[in-house]
């Protein structure tokens, strides 16, 4: 009797789960059959972009579920799945969106993006030509950046400053490719060529008014480091000053500003004098003194001219092979010529083995943050080196440069 009354109480205990159960099922059924797949695409992106993917992924499979052709909801889905590593996923849901609408270009762009996540460069190069080489592709510019962001991770930087000039050909307003353009030139010290520091400047002053207020201390560092590397030290030094004494700037730009006011002074220390003649060597010297025809000898307080063909000629004297004198003399005279000021080594060094393998006698110097490039050339190959190195330009005391540590 006992074991019945318990089987009872049992039996109804399941009953009762099993109802409530059902009725949870029946209201999820009901919620989801009233609202329509544009609902939970909205919820989902809204989760994408808070972070919470789980909520994005449970919102965009509920989106599929209404509309199984919603090519938009396997693009983010793919994009959660991403997210959270799952490339396997994201790339069967980029697919379907793919397979349904072949000329979503969002979804090329997503799924480029995917691969590199997933260290396929390859397969990320080949996805982003499909929208390149088609006319109707309307997200051409964001397709370069992307493609300019992948040789940048390859350590390509003249593609990758090839492709973002590419963005901004056919989008004009790119402003997140203008300003990360005027950063790879100052980067890799181009601001010394006239022509590439107009033009950084130019990029940042055309994004200027379409930047929050919170970028424009960035804008101005990299303002005067384009200045600093065209040896324009008073323009630098004003927009130093402009994010030093600027009371709405926060200090973390100020450190940076102050760091950056260093930097200049050694600049402007080591560049001064840069139009003076080039450096001869101290044995040279004296065989470059002119010879008096006359000379004077003084006794008593009282000179007397001595005519020189009074003096009697040692023996033995042959005339000097005046040719090859000067042959030597002109092989004692060096130009110093810095090839620039960086801030990131493997841009120096790349300057630097270029010299070295033109047989110049090159030297890399670091002196606080800034590493320097120059190098020393002999009278008969400054031409070739001007040829090479056309931005380049003679500095006077090398001694204090030598001074500096020395890196390879």
């Amino acid at each position: 009797m006992k074991l019945n009354y318990i089987f009872y109480i049992a039996f109804l205990l399941f009953s009762i789960f099993s109802i409530y159960s059902c009725a949870q099922n029946t209201h999820n059924i009901e919620e989801l059959s009233s609202k329509n797949s544009e609902y939970y695409y909205n919820i989902g992106m809204a989760g994408l972009t808070a972070g919470n993917y789980a909520a994005a992924i449970a919102n965009f499979k509920k989106a599929i579920l209404k509309d199984p052709y919603y090519y938009k909801a396997y693009d983010k889905l793919a994009l959660a799945y991403a997210n959270v590593g799952d490339y396997k996923k994201a790339l069967e849901n980029i697919d379907k969106a793919l397979h349904i609408k072949p000329d979503y270009y969002q979804a090329i762009l997503d799924k480029a993006i995917i691969l590199q996540a997933e260290h396929k460069t390859k397969d990320a190069i080949d996805t982003l030509n499909k929208c390149i080489k088609n006319d109707y592709c309307r997200l051409r510019p964001q397709t370069y950046y992307q493609l300019a962001n992948i040789y940048k991770s390859k350590g390509d930087t003249k593609d990758y400053i090839k492709n973002l000039n590419l963005a901004i050909i056919y989008d004009r307003d790119f402003n997140v490719a203008k300003f990360d353009l005027a950063r790879a030139y100052v980067d890799n010290n181009m601001c010394s060529k006239p022509d590439i520091e107009e033009k950084v400047i130019y990029l940042i002053d055309s994004e200027k008014n379409n930047i929050g207020a919170s970028s424009m201390p960035d804008m101005l560092l990299l303002k005067a480091k384009c200045y600093m590397e065209a040896n324009k030290f008073k323009e630098a030094s004003k927009l130093i000053r402009k994010i030093l004494f600027n009371e709405d700037i926060n200090q973390h730009y100020k450190d940076k500003a102050i760091e950056l006011s260093k930097e200049l002074i050694t600049l402007e220390y080591v560049n001064k004098n840069t139009e003076n003649p080039p450096i001869s060597y101290a044995e040279s010297t004296k065989e470059n003194k002119p010879k008096n025809k006359n000379k004077v000898v003084t006794n008593n307080n009282q000179t007397k001219p001595i005519n020189v063909q009074n003096v009697p000629k040692p023996a033995n004297t042959s005339k000097p092979n005046i040719s090859n004198n000067k042959e030597k003399q002109s092989k004692t005279f060096y130009y110093y010529y810095q090839l620039g000021v960086y801030y990131i080594k493997e841009y120096a060094s790349d300057i630097y083995i270029k010299a070295k393998k033109l047989g110049f006698d090159t030297y890399m110097v670091k002196n606080n943050k800034a590493i320097i490039v120059f190098a020393k050339v002999p009278e008969d190959k400054k031409a070739l080196f001007k040829k090479e190195f056309p931005f380049a330009f003679k500095i006077k005391n090398p001694q204090e440069l030598l001074s500096l540590k020395r890196i390879e």
